[in-house]
This record gives C-alpha cells, structure tokens and sequence, in this order.
C-alpha cells in the first residue's frame, strides 16, 4: 500500500507533471499532440495569471528507502489532476478537470479517489448545479468585472442596444497550452444574417490568436442543425466525431456524494 499525499502542485514539480503528461497521452495513444515543456507549465501554471490549478500524488517514502531524502530533496510523484474554473451563463462558477492520471503501478490504492476528491472540494463549497438559468446581473459583475475576472464578453450593439454577445474564458491544455472556450454565442433573431454574429466571432479570433492561444473549443446542441453547419462552414471539426470523447458533469448533489464516501 502506497504512503502518500495529496497537495497542490510546486513550480518545483512542473518537470515531474510533464513527464506524467506524457505517459497519459502514450496511454491515450496521442503522443504525438503534445508540446508542452515543465518551463510552459511552470509560466502558466505559476506566474502572474494563472489558467490551470493542479493537485499532486506525492509518496512519502521512495520505492527501496526508508526516507524519501536518501535518494534526493526531489518528491516522487505518481499522479496529478489538473483543473481550471470555468463560467456557466447559466449557474455560474464552475470546474473543468482536463487531467486525472496515476502511474500504473499505484493504481487500485485510492490515490486518483484522493486527487478527484480534492479537485470537488475547490468547487462544492461554491457552485450548486441546477438544471435551470439562476444567473443575476449583479452575479455577472462580481464573477466578469471584480480582480479575478471568470469570463470576458464581448458584445454587438445597435443605437446603444445590446443585440448579441460573445462570452467566452481561457482554459488549458497540458498538451499544446493556453487555449479558450467559448461558452454563448448569441445574436438576436431579428438582427440575424446581417453579418454581426461572424463580425463578434471574427473580433474574438483575434482576441485568442493576440493572447497566444492554441485553439478554440465550444458545445453545439445536436437539434441545431444551423449552428452546426455555420461551424462547419468556418472550418470547425467536430471533436465527437473525431477523437470519440464523452464529457461528463457531476452535479453538486453528486459532489457531495463522492466527498462523503
């Protein structure tokens, strides 16, 4: 049984994360996607404006010695997850968990429980998911406007009238870096294909290539058919379809459950 600990990450331990980066992208088959380096992680995780938050798996003792200094000052670490805040529009504050990965060898010890566990309580104290749209203006304020801003917006108006919105935050990627997520993109019916809604998206493009971003990403029901060809159109590929990826959520009523066990 392994003798660990679970705290958050170190700039320190940025060479170990990537290593571990890249032993879960071998796993997953898409090694060859990735191009971050320890010094990248080290910037972005670490400097003055952080886009990821990671909690680490750390051994006590290293295999063969009764101290882990007998070897080096440097922890072993054997699995890491990696999260950013995301927005929600509609609830607010939330969490996207890029990473969760233990070495095969500690798997089964409750370690990757442990590191799930700690990423739900960084949120569970501060979002409830409801199915319903429970944002407030003056919610909108505090989490877009205050220091620590959780979304940018971008906005279309006619006569001083808001008439469309681009809402969108940086997340990451352990594999390439910076990326974002847009998560509304909305013009209103009656001022539709006028041009706005490619004019909003066109000024964010240009917001993400000036910010060093490497992509894009964003969710389309599957009934709008209209949206998903105007993707299309604009050169957008369909992550379902070609990396088979399932999403998950837990709700708060889950959170909670997975923290009492």
């Amino acid at each position: 049984m392994a003798n660990f600990i679970v705290r958050l990450a170190k700039p320190g331990d940025c060479e170990q994360i990537a290593d571990l980066i890249k032993e879960l992208a071998v796993y997953e088959k898409l090694e060859e996607q990735v191009k971050i380096t320890a010094d990248v992680l080290r910037t972005d995780g670490f400097g003055e404006e952080k886009f990821y938050h990671c909690f680490v798996a750390e051994l006590k003792d290293k295999p063969g010695t009764t101290n882990i200094c007998d070897i080096s000052d440097k922890p072993l670490l054997v699995g890491y997850a990696l999260y950013y805040y995301t927005y929600s529009t509609w609830e607010g504050r939330s969490i996207y968990m890029e990473d969760l990965y233990v070495k095969p060898g500690y798997r089964g010890q409750g370690i990757g429980t442990q590191l799930w566990k700690s990423v739900t309580k960084e949120l569970a104290a501060h979002v409830k998911c409801e199915h319903e749209v429970k944002i407030k203006a003056d919610t909108l304020q505090r989490d877009g406007f205050g220091n620590n801003s959780l979304f940018h917006c971008l906005v279309a108006e006619v006569n001083k009238d808001v008439i469309g919105y681009l809402l969108y935050y940086y997340t990451y990627s352990p594999w390439v870096g910076k990326t974002v997520y847009m998560e509304d993109f909305y013009v209103k019916p009656e001022h539709r294909n006028n041009g706005i809604g490619t004019n909003l998206l066109k000024t964010a493009v240009k917001v993400f290539l000036d910010t060093h971003c490497n992509c894009m990403e964003w969710a389309v029901p599957c009934w709008n058919k209209v949206a998903v060809d105007y993707y299309k159109q604009k050169g957008a590929i369909n992550l379902t379809e070609t990396e088979q990826l399932h999403i998950y959520r837990l709700t708060e009523e889950a959170m909670q459950n997975l923290l009492s066990k």
